[in-house]
Protein backbone atom coordinates (compact mmCIF):
# COMPACT_ATOMS: atom_id res chain seq x y z
CA UNK A 1 0.00 0.00 0.00
CA UNK A 2 1.55 3.28 -0.80
CA UNK A 3 0.29 6.46 0.74
CA UNK A 4 0.89 10.52 -0.59
CA UNK A 5 0.02 13.20 1.64
CA UNK A 6 0.00 16.64 1.08
CA UNK A 7 -1.39 19.76 3.54
CA UNK A 8 -2.06 23.00 2.95
CA UNK A 9 -2.70 25.90 5.12
CA UNK A 10 -0.60 27.45 8.41
CA UNK A 11 -2.11 25.14 10.49
CA UNK A 12 -2.53 28.14 13.38
CA UNK A 13 -5.32 30.14 14.91
CA UNK A 14 -6.27 32.85 12.62
CA UNK A 15 -8.90 35.85 12.72
CA UNK A 16 -10.24 35.93 9.47
CA UNK A 17 -12.45 33.41 8.41
CA UNK A 18 -12.21 31.26 5.47
CA UNK A 19 -8.32 30.11 6.33
CA UNK A 20 -8.58 26.83 5.23
CA UNK A 21 -6.13 24.27 6.85
CA UNK A 22 -6.48 20.87 4.98
CA UNK A 23 -5.06 17.35 4.96
CA UNK A 24 -5.26 14.97 2.27
CA UNK A 25 -4.09 11.16 1.95
CA UNK A 26 -4.27 9.51 -1.23
CA UNK A 27 -4.10 5.55 -0.84
CA UNK A 28 -3.13 2.54 -3.49
CA UNK A 29 -1.75 -0.46 -4.06
CA UNK A 30 1.68 -1.25 -5.76
CA UNK A 31 -0.07 -3.23 -8.42
CA UNK A 32 -1.36 0.32 -9.67
CA UNK A 33 1.16 2.79 -8.70
CA UNK A 34 1.87 2.89 -12.42
CA UNK A 35 -1.48 3.91 -13.54
CA UNK A 36 -2.25 6.30 -10.89
CA UNK A 37 1.62 8.07 -11.25
CA UNK A 38 0.47 8.07 -14.98
CA UNK A 39 -2.48 10.18 -14.12
CA UNK A 40 -0.88 12.60 -12.16
CA UNK A 41 1.95 12.89 -14.74
CA UNK A 42 -0.47 13.66 -17.30
CA UNK A 43 -1.76 16.87 -15.28
CA UNK A 44 1.82 17.81 -14.65
CA UNK A 45 2.69 17.63 -18.15
CA UNK A 46 -0.39 19.26 -19.77
CA UNK A 47 0.70 22.35 -17.02
CA UNK A 48 4.44 22.16 -18.36
CA UNK A 49 5.83 21.25 -14.83
CA UNK A 50 7.96 18.73 -14.64
CA UNK A 51 7.33 15.06 -12.68
CA UNK A 52 9.55 16.76 -9.75
CA UNK A 53 7.58 19.83 -9.51
CA UNK A 54 4.11 20.85 -7.90
CA UNK A 55 1.04 21.76 -9.26
CA UNK A 56 -1.27 23.68 -7.14
CA UNK A 57 -4.76 24.14 -7.58
CA UNK A 58 -5.08 27.29 -8.04
CA UNK A 59 -2.74 27.22 -11.24
CA UNK A 60 -5.45 24.33 -12.83
CA UNK A 61 -8.60 25.16 -14.69
CA UNK A 62 -11.93 23.31 -13.21
CA UNK A 63 -12.14 21.08 -16.07
CA UNK A 64 -8.59 19.87 -16.04
CA UNK A 65 -8.91 19.30 -12.18
CA UNK A 66 -11.89 17.10 -12.39
CA UNK A 67 -10.43 14.64 -15.23
CA UNK A 68 -7.68 14.89 -12.64
CA UNK A 69 -9.47 13.24 -9.97
CA UNK A 70 -11.92 10.56 -12.77
CA UNK A 71 -8.46 9.52 -13.73
CA UNK A 72 -7.24 8.96 -10.14
CA UNK A 73 -10.55 7.49 -10.06
CA UNK A 74 -10.13 5.03 -12.70
CA UNK A 75 -6.06 3.98 -11.70
CA UNK A 76 -8.17 2.45 -8.38
CA UNK A 77 -7.20 4.24 -5.34
CA UNK A 78 -8.60 5.97 -2.32
CA UNK A 79 -8.98 9.72 -1.58
CA UNK A 80 -9.32 11.23 2.17
CA UNK A 81 -9.00 14.67 3.15
CA UNK A 82 -10.16 16.66 6.25
CA UNK A 83 -10.56 20.57 6.60
CA UNK A 84 -10.77 23.04 9.22
CA UNK A 85 -11.32 26.93 9.20
CA UNK A 86 -8.49 28.21 11.65
CA UNK A 87 -10.79 31.25 12.26
CA UNK A 88 -13.13 28.89 14.46
CA UNK A 89 -10.49 26.77 16.20
CA UNK A 90 -10.86 27.03 19.92
CA UNK A 91 -7.92 28.13 20.90
CA UNK A 92 -7.54 25.91 24.33
CA UNK A 93 -7.90 22.81 22.59
CA UNK A 94 -5.99 23.38 20.04
CA UNK A 95 -2.92 23.72 22.28
CA UNK A 96 -4.60 20.64 24.08
CA UNK A 97 -4.88 18.80 21.55
CA UNK A 98 -0.78 19.90 20.21
CA UNK A 99 0.09 18.93 24.42
CA UNK A 100 -1.72 15.38 23.77
CA UNK A 101 -0.05 14.48 20.38
CA UNK A 102 3.21 15.72 21.00
CA UNK A 103 3.14 13.34 23.83
CA UNK A 104 1.81 10.31 22.35
CA UNK A 105 5.03 11.62 20.05
CA UNK A 106 7.32 11.15 23.06
CA UNK A 107 5.86 8.23 24.49
CA UNK A 108 6.49 6.31 20.47
CA UNK A 109 9.87 7.29 20.06
CA UNK A 110 11.31 6.49 23.44
CA UNK A 111 10.06 2.68 22.77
Amino acid sequence: MLIAIDESGSFVRSTSTGSWCVVAGYTFTERRKTANLAALQNLKRKYGRSVKQEVKLKDLAEPDYFEFLENLCAAGGALFAVGTDGALADPDAVARHRDIQAENIRKTYRK
